[in-house]
């Protein structure tokens, strides 16, 4: 059998060759060192972030019991105003409604003057034209003295009824004369001419 190089090189040549070409690689020692490493690395991890998140849990609940505190004075100010602002606001509103009721009662009291004013005026209109009235009467009876009455009136009638049958038949007697005399002369013209 032939022997080879290789075979001539020893086991531990090989080995340190091996070696020398494989220093980078890691080694079971390497990676157990590695492990534990990360293993500690993680568990500080753990507990810092344990930590943290206690520490912002403990913030969390700071601020939020800061927040219901601050909330509730608040909503007790804004409570508290708003209790002012109505009771503000019914003062304001009585005070309108008084000074509207004491408004309205001075215009009721101006109108019911004015009112009686201008009856009183229409009154003494009305007496005036009243008593002129009665002068008017007084002096139209006066007058009446002076005016036919129903007598008079009756016989003035009659009179006058007479006066137009004496003219009816003196017009008629005209008449019947003017038409004899007219007849007359044209018989007289007649005979002349013919």
């Amino acid at each position: 059998m032939t022997t080879s190089v290789e075979d001539r090189i020893s086991t531990e040549d090989r080995v340190s060759r091996l070696e020398g070409a494989y220093e980078h690689l890691a080694t079971k020692a390497d990676i157990s060192d590695l492990k534990a490493e990360f293993k500690a690395d993680v568990s500080d991890l753990k507990a810092e972030f344990k930590s943290d998140i206690g520490e912002l849990k403990a913030e969390f609940k700071a601020d939020v019991s800061d927040l219901k505190t601050e909330l509730k004075a608040d909503v007790s100010d804004l409570k508290a105003e708003f209790r002012t602002d109505i009771s503000d606001l019914k003062a304001e509103f009585k005070t309108d409604i008084s000074d509207l009721k004491a408004e309205f009662k001075t215009d009721i009291s101006d109108l019911k003057a004015e009112f009686k004013t201008d009856v009183s005026d229409l009154r003494a209109e009305l007496n005036t034209d009243v008593s002129e009235l009665k002068t008017d009467v007084s002096d139209l009876r006066t007058e009446n003295t002076h005016m036919a009455t129903k007598a008079d009136v009756s016989e003035l009638r009659a009179d006058m009824e007479r006066l137009h049958s004496s003219t009816i038949k003196w017009m008629v007697g005209l008449v019947l004369g003017s038409v004899v005399a007219n007849t007359g002369v044209t018989l007289t013209i007649l005979r002349l001419i013919g």
